[in-house]
Order: structure tokens, then C-alpha cells, then sequence
């Protein structure tokens, strides 16, 4: 038997495929499409935040962000006050 030896790029590539193969019967494709799901979500409530801050004078655009973060941050649970 003839064994040849693998360049570390090789040994890397053939570790993420067999990473892969295991995240995939691990429920990867079901999180990858709530991760999906998600980020539409955020976009269009980005896209409506930004609509709505064109469309009339009001809070600087960095403002704006900073509610939307702060927004999904609750969502998620996340606390979003710093001590300090």
C-alpha cells in the first residue's frame, strides 16, 4: 500500500469536508435557514428604518442603527444597558 503524503492544505481541506459532513447530520441546514430567516428579517426592518429616516427630517442615520440594534438585541434576550 502506497501512502502519500498530504501538504497541510490538503490535511486542512480534508478536515473541513469531514467537519462539514458531521455539522450536516448535526441539524447544520435547519440553523443555517433560521440564520436566513433572520437575517431577511433584519434587512427589511433595516430597509423600513431607513425609508421612514429619509422620508422626513428626524434622528441622524447612526441613530436610526443604534435603534435597530438595540431592537433586536431585545428581541433576542440580549441584555443591551452597559455598566460602567
Amino acid at each position: 500500500m502506497v501512502v502519500k503524503a498530504q501538504s497541510r492544505a490538503e490535511r486542512v481541506a480534508e478536515e473541513r469536508r469531514e467537519g462539514m459532513e458531521g455539522a450536516v447530520r448535526d441539524g447544520a441546514p435547519e440553523r443555517r435557514e433560521r440564520l436566513m430567516e433572520s437575517l431577511r428579517i433584519y434587512g427589511g426592518h433595516c430597509a423600513e428604518l431607513g425609508r421612514c429616516s429619509a422620508a422626513r427630517p428626524g434622528p441622524h442615520s447612526a441613530d436610526v442603527t443604534a435603534v435597530l440594534e438595540v431592537t433586536a438585541a431585545q428581541e433576542c434576550g440580549i441584555p443591551c444597558h452597559r455598566h460602567g
